[in-house]
């Protein structure tokens, strides 16, 4: 019989599909578990003080003012002036070029 024979590779297949079974369920469960607690910690947090909302709303106002009269008056921005600086053309040097001596081939 065939079976007989090949027992021992049909039993540790059996074991490995069951180990990626639980391994499986163990991921769900713990994805499961760190999002509860995350959903927990974020409804839990609370400010050390009342001005800290208050100047959190007031930084938030202030910088929505700003984009908004960036947005409606973008020319207004002031541009930086420009400065003009002469260079002199180093002066002409007098030596002559150099011719080669010798002629070579090309190819």
């Amino acid at each position: 019989m065939d079976i007989k024979k090949h027992c021992q590779k049909i039993f540790v297949f059996i074991v490995n599909m069951l180990l990626v079974v639980l391994i499986v369920l163990g991921i769900k469960e713990n994805a499961k578990n760190n999002l509860a607690t995350e959903i927990a910690q974020s409804d839990t947090t609370t400010p050390l003080d009342k001005n800290i909302l208050q100047s959190q709303s007031d930084i938030a106002t202030d910088r929505e003012n700003k984009l908004r009269s960036l947005n409606n008056s973008p020319k207004s921005i002031t541009q930086s002036s420009r400065t003009t600086t002469t260079v002199q053309p180093p002066a002409p040097t007098t030596s002559s070029a150099a011719t080669p001596s010798r002629k070579t081939k090309t190819s």
